[in-house]
């Protein structure tokens, strides 16, 4: 599946990622309203893996394009936010049992992060349609003026 989406991503990067995000989105829904069935839970469990990591390319792909001036360091705070991420979702997921709100609300939270991911590729896909065009620089500065 990551391959296949993979794939798609070369071809349409952002509206690749809004359907991964929007399946991933649709899929822990179900996993939570169907936790209980074994089943379901496996097959979410395998549809969660691989639209989740099947964002990781058209991620890294979009970080590149705009990050042409500066690469490596556009690739490494990617990374960074993967992690950083990873993490909130953990916290989130503790607190949430922790409140009492059941051993499903990391699901829950889950499916709330991935919408709202869906929310900001949609906006951010929108404005970067927006943006004009870059001004070309000219290829050398124009000479001063003798004194």
């Amino acid at each position: 599946m990551v391959a296949l989406l993979d794939k798609a991503a070369d071809r349409a990067r952002d509206r690749t990622l809004a359907i991964s995000l929007a399946a991933l989105t649709a899929v822990l829904v179900v996993f939570a309203v169907f936790a209980a069935n074994p089943v379901v839970t496996v097959s979410a469990l395998v549809l969660m893996a691989g639209f989740g990591f099947g964002t990781v390319p058209g991620l890294q792909m979009r970080i590149m394009h705009f990050a042409q001036e500066a690469p490596t360091l556009a690739s490494g705070s990617n990374i960074a936010a993967f992690n950083v991420g990873n993490a909130l979702g953990a916290w989130l997921g503790g607190v949430g049992i922790g409140a009492g709100l059941g051993f499903t609300s990391p699901i829950w939270i889950g499916a709330i992060l991935s919408g709202a991911g869906l929310l900001v590729i949609l906006v951010a896909a929108k404005a970067a349609a927006q943006r004009p065009a870059p001004i070309a620089e000219a290829a050398a500065p124009a000479p001063l003026p003798a004194p």
